[in-house]
């Protein structure tokens, strides 16, 4: 078997599964919210949590946060990867 071909076997049930769930979030009334975030913003911890590193400014989102609606309660927090924090020793070479 070809490595691709593992991928839709195994792969398309996932797939399927993610688009029904985000769709069942999308008829609630009021809709549910998948906040990424954006990149280079203060990373809010009280939404987002990190990845393998802490830092201040938002790098990347390795997963959104999910909200009750928009600007409702946080169901489940995101994941962040901030930027590397430069240190004072780093920064002169």
């Amino acid at each position: 078997m070809l490595p691709f071909e593992s991928v839709m076997i195994y792969g398309e049930p996932f797939v399927n599964r993610c688009v029904e769930l985000c769709w069942m979030m999308h008829i609630q009334d009021p809709p549910m919210v998948l906040d990424f975030g954006s990149s280079a913003e203060i990373v809010d911890k009280n939404v987002f949590r990190f990845f393998t590193r802490s830092g201040d400014l938002v790098d990347f989102v390795v997963w959104p946060a999910v909200l009750l609606h928009d600007n409702g309660p946080l169901i489940q927090k995101g994941v962040v990867q901030p930027f590397k924090k430069h240190t004072e020793k780093n920064s002169k070479r």
